[in-house]
């Protein structure tokens, strides 16, 4: 969804939703959920992004997880 691509393009995102899935982007700070309400929308909006910042950069890995489980099983069928 748009909430994970925002923070794979390390760009900030507001949710119009009152919930997520991806509670993990929240309290990164990558994220706010401000529901429907357009006061809190706009609140949002006109926060100063540079406020926001991204605790963890790699919050979902380095991207080299199967380069090491295929590592780790070669090396297994060679030490067989």
């Amino acid at each position: 969804g748009l909430q994970k691509e925002a923070y794979f393009f390390n760009k900030y995102c507001l949710t119009l939703r009152d919930q997520t899935e991806w509670i993990e982007l929240v309290e990164a700070g990558a994220n706010t959920l401000v529901g429907a309400d357009s006061h809190v929308i706009l609140k949002g909006f006109h926060e100063p992004i540079k406020n926001k910042v991204i605790a963890e950069p790699n919050l979902y890995g380095n991207g080299k997880a199967s380069e090491l489980i295929a590592n780790t099983l070669l090396a297994l069928k060679s030490s067989s």
